[in-house]
């Protein structure tokens, strides 16, 4: 199930779009699919709050969807986009997998944390100077960074499958010595 909403409006010095996106498929284990978007815009400046799809280059920022805030300023020979806000969102992981416990051959116990995704937190600048259709000289600066405090260390309720450090105490092996699947007298701990 997919609703939309889509209002334009107009003033005399700006013109505005509100967009909604709300689908049966978002869910907290994967990144998110509701998209929202405000967009102002103006003669010479834009200014996106919500998901929007900045575009500095091929090589930097080509489309990529980012939640947060983006200002553009166009004008002849002056060009500035401003970015920030993140890239992707914190997933916690699954409560059925999200700790991996694994015994070695060499009685070494390894735990280790999956299906987890760090929240990326993008800043992005790009000025440029020069006529747009001709000749410009653009200066890109962009930082992604990983926020690791946005993993939980602990996940509430999470279920951790144990076969890997029990199966040798499988209680078949100590309980019933004659191979008969029942307990009987021949049987001891």
């Amino acid at each position: 199930n997919i609703s939309n909403f889509h209002f334009k409006g107009k003033t005399e010095w700006t013109d505005f779009h509100l967009k909604f996106k709300k689908t049966s498929l978002e869910n907290s284990s994967i990144q998110p699919q509701d998209r929202y978007n405000l967009l102002f815009t103006h003669n010479i400046f834009d200014f996106n709050a919500g998901d929007f799809y900045p575009q500095f280059n091929n090589l930097v920022l080509h489309g990529t969807r980012v939640r947060g805030f983006g200002f553009d300023l166009q004008t002849n020979f002056f060009q500035m986009n401003l970015i920030k806000g993140e890239l992707n969102r914190a997933i916690q992981g699954n409560l059925y997998n999200s700790l991996l416990l694994d015994y070695s051959t060499d009685n070494i116990l390894t735990i280790s944390r999956s299906n987890y995704t760090f929240e990326d937190e993008i800043t992005a600048l790009r000025l440029g100077l020069g006529n747009k259709r001709k000749i410009n000289f653009g200066l890109n600066l962009v930082k992604v960074k990983d926020n690791i405090q946005s993993v939980n260390k602990y996940i509430t309720g999470s279920i951790i499958n144990l076969n890997v450090i029990t199966k040798k105490y499988n209680s078949d092996l100590y309980i019933d010595y004659d191979n008969n699947n029942q307990y009987d007298n021949n049987d001891q701990w």
